[in-house]
């Protein structure tokens, strides 16, 4: 089952892009060239990510989270879930998702060429019985998905 975050967006922009912040912040200082290629990367995902309608991905991601919250408030669960593994096949499919990929995959030589900030390269917080959630789980009880 899938966890649908508040800004599903923003949390797959912010996976994007955060590797390489936090390991300019924790890493040696870098060569000039190593700056330069910093700089050519950030640039390119900039112009990148300027090709994708980002206030519409997320104003829809906030409507399908507010039918999910609602679902969830009125205590069926299964419902929230359904609703909750549409969108996520629906974004996975999209052609919006698609360029998050293509702009997740400008990052990859770069992430490649730098040691993981905390030398597990792990994947993160995920919890390890995701299969066995459901969405309601990580909506507090004010309806709004938990950080």
């Amino acid at each position: 089952m899938i966890r649908i975050p508040s800004t599903l967006m923003g949390t797959l922009l912010a996976a994007a892009l955060t590797p390489p912040i936090v390991l300019a912040q924790e890493s040696p200082p870098m060569t000039g060239e190593q700056t330069k290629a910093m700089q050519e990367f950030a640039q390119k995902m900039q112009e990148c990510m300027a090709r994708m309608d980002m206030p519409a991905l997320e104003a829809r991601g906030r409507a399908v989270e507010s039918e999910i919250a609602a679902l969830c408030s009125a205590g069926k669960r299964e419902a929230a879930q359904e609703r909750a593994n549409a969108y996520a096949l629906e974004m996975a499919k999209s052609d919006a998702m698609k360029g998050v990929r293509e702009c997740g995959e400008l990052s990859a030589p770069m992430l490649q060429s730098l040691p993981a900030a905390d030398g597990s390269g792990g994947a993160g917080d995920v919890p390890g019985n995701i299969m066995e959630m459901n969405v309601c789980d990580s909506i507090g009880g004010d309806g709004v998905a938990s950080p």
